[in-house]
């Protein structure tokens, strides 16, 4: 029992990338597409998972011609960065094996060890690049201001036209423009009641959330570096994710979000892959992880390494 010393693309969902495909959160996988448009008499085999024995023997060239099939999609990126030899992990699959505590959640939870080992590897990666060396997301234009707009709302206690506006709290708007020492305050009530105004008005009557330019967000080339905690909690929180979202795909019907099978193996494999030296997450009892996973955090970093997968993110 040895994982695959290079990965190929034609070992589809049920292969060797198995547990790949169903971590739908992360991952944008298309089978196959240029075969299909041009064999498009194989098209319903290739929706059942086409075995590559079996394509035409014209489809089985052009495949293999097809060096990296899935270049530009998150699972292309791993399986090149694997064949590669990129990643960089302080963990190894033989130190994977004789984790026996390890083992046995696995198999208890019905996971495949040589598919799961895939997986941590993958999410290992991917959460790396977001939270070690990632790129500085920009929150979309009209997000910005819908959260102008609410700071300011909230604040307004009253309005006449008579006494002008009273604030709940004093308000300050600074603007400052780049490479100009004055910068211009605005702090007058009356001045930021009537700004929201025209604001939300201008927002309506343009329908602004519709306009792609609005809600676009933008990911620009500063590296950035988040806590160590945040690494675990990123890696912890996909993990359970995709557990969660195997059992959908299984028709496994849970009551919980997380079972104390699901946050025991997450929470071994949080020390196994050495993002923490502290033991007591090989104890669940002792509720480490639910400490990390209760200080919900929001990552607005794109990976320095794989393709963004949100709609409207614009790389510049």
């Amino acid at each position: 029992m040895k994982p695959i010393d290079k990965l190929e693309y034609r070992e589809g969902p049920l292969g060797a990338l198995k547990y790949l495909f169903f971590a739908t959160d992360l991952l944008g996988v298309e089978m196959l597409d240029e075969i299909i448009a041009k064999y498009p008499e194989v098209r319903q085999d290739m929706v059942v998972c086409y075995s590559y024995s079996e394509m035409p023997p014209e489809a089985r060239e052009m495949l293999s011609k097809k060096k990296h099939m899935y270049d530009d999609t998150i699972q292309g990126t791993f399986v090149n960065r694997y064949n590669d030899r990129l990643l960089k992990n302080s963990f190894d699959y033989d130190d994977y094996l004789a984790d026996k505590e390890i083992q046995n959640l696995i198999h208890e939870l019905d996971f495949d060890v040589v598919k799961y080992w895939y997986l941590i590897l993958f999410i290992y990666d991917y959460s790396l690049s977001i939270c070690v060396n990632g790129k500085k997301k920009i929150d979309s234009p009209y997000n910005q201001l819908t959260d102008l707009a609410n700071i300011i709302g909230n604040n307004i206690e009253s309005f006449d036209w008579c006494f002008g506006t009273k604030l709940k709290k004093d308000i300050k708007l600074t603007i400052e423009v780049q490479g100009k020492k004055k910068k211009l305050i605005i702090d007058d009530p009356d001045a930021i009641r009537y700004l929201n105004y025209s604001l939300i008005k201008t927002a309506r009557e343009e329908m602004i959330k519709d306009k792609y330019v609005m809600i676009n967000r933008k990911i620009v080339n500063v590296s950035t570096s988040l806590p160590n905690s945040t690494i675990i909690y990123y890696f912890a929180y996909t993990l359970l994710r995709f557990m969660r979202g195997l059992r959908d795909v299984w028709g496994t019907e849970m009551p919980v979000k997380h079972t104390k099978k699901e946050l025991e193996l997450v929470s071994r494999l949080v020390y196994f892959t050495k993002l923490s030296k502290n033991k007591n997450f090989c104890d669940i009892e002792s509720d480490t992880l639910k400490g990390y996973l209760s200080r919900r955090k929001e990552i607005n970093e794109a990976s320095s390494i794989y393709p963004s997968n949100e709609p409207g993110c614009l790389v510049l």
